[in-house]
């Protein structure tokens, strides 16, 4: 079945300009299908200076119709693409490439004879798959969360995740009683959670290592009090949730591992963090990032607020992104790419009795000041691309240089820890090899930068277990 395509008309436009690392976001009506929309998913490729693919997913309802759509944001389509249709409520899509391929999966929760099923259809190579059933007879509350790899949800207060590819289909209970609202990393075997009960809900987070025994890891993310809505950002464990404070939900991000929305009387809720993925020389070991959530710090309505990280200028500027009359709320962060690539937020805006979808977007630079470091290359230094790539676990890197020099090869994740030292001494002129053994480390995407002398370069490469 080929896509089927619905065009897109604009109807208005809303520009508000606002500073943000010498920066502006312009913000736009993006979705304004007739019905409401709402309840979208994003989801992100990866990318190394260049324009990554990006979709989002939502819920449209129109009279007493519900449909799912899908439209690529990077690069934009421009063309809304009908995955299924119903009179029966649909609910919570989610979306992933499967893989770390370009094809996509979708999944959503249907409600037929007084019960959730979940279903699922993959687009191939632009084709459309056949709609499956995933699981079946589920009760309410089911909270569905996609990735690459797994998919999670929630059946009576168990945390249920079951692997997508054809060799683990089981389902196993991740973890049992008063768990919910389940997150998984896109991208990678990751999930975050909420457990507990009203008042004492707790952030844990598990990841997959099938090298470990048990291949299941947990960790308490949050510290005590009351913590929902864990979120993952577009890479991996970048989180962020809500904590309770005073009577007041705040937003917590494990980067900076405090209170992002400082002494603050209103609600700040839904967020979602974007943390660059690409360590540069100026940065070192520094991220930087920035929170995007819901607030209802205007009166009888609710704004998108961002918020810049501590090592941006000027930290304690908060940026409202929406500006509107009606409610805006549920960012989500991704891209947006025409003839330049851009980083997105996405929401849903309430006005009049009908949701639409909008979009906020500021040109995407890696670094500190809007500008990008370009890549430095020097006659004989030269720094291969890892073969194989994806790889499990142990992959090749080659490299030259032309004159005697001290040279490092490090490895690092998507928030610049170091994970590995390859290569940390002087070398004679030459072409060298080094492997990197990934066994213990969980799947995902990591770089590897190396400098000899005034030759600096960074690549990625993709650990797949």
């Amino acid at each position: 079945m080929k896509w089927s395509f619905v065009s897109f008309v604009s109807i208005s436009v809303i520009f508000c300009s606002s500073f943000l690392n010498a920066q502006s976001f312009t913000t736009t009506p993006y979705i304004t299908m007739p019905g409401n929309n709402s309840q979208i998913d994003v989801v992100n490729g990866y990318f190394y200076y260049s324009a990554p693919s990006a979709f989002i997913c939502w819920v449209n309802q129109y009279d007493s119709v519900y449909n799912i759509y899908i439209r690529q944001t990077s690069p934009d389509s421009g063309k809304n693409v009908l995955i299924f249709s119903d009179t029966n409520q649909i609910a919570n899509p989610k979306i992933a490439f499967i893989d770390y391929s370009s094809n996509v999966r979708i999944v959503w929760q249907s409600f037929i004879n007084n019960h959730w099923q979940i279903l699922s259809r993959e687009i191939i190579n632009d084709t459309l798959g056949n709609v499956v059933s995933m699981t079946d007879s589920l009760n309410d509350n089911i909270m569905t969360s996609l990735g690459s790899q797994i998919l999670a949800w929630i059946q009576n207060g168990n945390l249920l995740v079951q692997f997508l590819d054809s060799a683990k289909t089981s389902v196993i209970t991740l973890d049992s009683v008063n768990c919910s609202n389940p997150e998984v990393g896109k991208n990678g075997l990751f999930v975050v959670y909420q457990k507990g009960l009203t008042g004492n809900r707790q952030i844990y987070s598990a990841i997959y290592n099938s090298y470990t025994n048990p291949a299941w890891a947990f960790a308490k993310i949050s510290k005590g009090g009351d913590n929902i809505n864990p979120s993952v950002g577009p890479f991996e464990y970048s989180i962020s949730y809500q904590s309770m404070h005073n009577g007041v939900w705040k937003i917590i991000s494990n980067i900076i591992k405090n209170d992002t929305t400082g002494n603050i009387n209103y609600n700040c809720e839904n967020p979602c963090v974007f943390a660059y993925p690409i360590p540069t020389k100026r940065l070192s070991s520094i991220t930087p990032f920035f929170i995007v959530y819901d607030s209802d710090s205007l009166k009888l309505n609710k704004e998108v607020i961002c918020m810049p990280s501590p090592v941006w200028p000027h930290p304690d500027t908060t940026i409202n992104l929406s500006n509107s009359p009606g409610d805006d709320y549920a960012p989500l962060i991704s891209y947006y790419h025409t003839d330049t690539t851009y980083i997105a937020v996405f929401w849903t805006h309430e006005e009049n009795g009908t949701k639409d979808i909008w979009m906020a977007k500021t040109i995407y630079t890696p670094e500190i000041g809007g500008v990008k470091e370009p890549p430095q290359v020097l006659s004989n230094y030269t720094l291969e691309q890892n073969y194989p790539n994806p790889f499990n676990p142990v992959t090749t890197i080659s490299y030259t240089i032309a004159a005697k020099d001290f040279v490092t090869i490090k490895v690092s994740d998507l928030l610049g820890k170091e994970v590995a030292t390859l290569v940390n001494e002087e070398k004679a002129a030459g072409s060298y090899s080094v492997n990197f053994n990934g066994s213990k480390l969980s799947s995902g995407v990591y770089f590897y930068r190396m400098q000899a002398g005034s030759f600096v370069e960074t690549k990625k490469l993709i650990l797949v277990k």
